[in-house]
């Protein structure tokens, strides 16, 4: 059975639950949805092609470590189908959808890691949002030369270089204090 499916019809069901009670879908709503003694909204009968240990059981087939691109794929379909749902906070979804969240964090800082950026390429990178040129980079790293040797990569950063660098631009100093990828080879 597809994740998709799990979701939805407990979606579906949710959302016929919440439904004001109006004449025009009243019959529908007391065919699907039954009274308990206590007045509790409950299924009546499980018309569907499973049960409710079925459903249990499958979401317990989230739960659980994620060591494959399958695993991630299926805790994905489940996280999707619970933001959908937008549980309140302190309920069963809410705290399986942190879970779920949790999980694929993990798994994802494992298989998918974000490298930092090259230092070069991150003081590139803040002059094109900002705007600025070579000759702006003159108060944070010295003179015309140094600001192009620098940006061509023949030059390294000096502490004080990255001091300025970090105060002024706001680059955090870890990405300016990694050997450049050019140096690297």
């Amino acid at each position: 059975m597809r994740s998709s499916q799990i979701g939805k019809s407990d979606y579906n069901f949710r959302q016929l639950r919440d439904e004001p009670c109006g004449s025009s879908n009243r019959r529908e709503l007391r065919a699907r949805l039954g009274r308990n003694r206590m007045g509790g909204v409950h299924m009546q009968n499980m018309t569907s092609r499973r049960s409710a240990r079925a459903v249990k059981e499958t979401r317990k087939d989230y739960l659980k470590l994620l060591r494959t691109e399958k695993d991630h794929e299926l805790a994905m379909a489940r996280m999707l189908t619970l933001m959908k749902m937008d549980p309140p906070l302190g309920s069963p979804e809410s705290e399986e959808m942190e879970i779920l969240g949790l999980l694929i964090e993990r798994y994802e800082e494992e298989h998918y890691p974000i490298v930092p950026p090259d230092p070069i390429a991150a003081i590139k990178f803040r002059m094109d949002q900002q705007g600025l040129k070579k000759k702006d980079l003159i108060p944070y790293i010295g003179s015309a030369s140094k600001v192009t040797e620098v940006l061509n990569g023949s030059r390294n950063l000096s502490l004080s270089m990255i001091r300025r660098l970090s105060e002024g631009l706001g680059i955090p100093a870890d990405i300016l204090i990694q050997v450049p990828a050019r140096k690297r080879a």
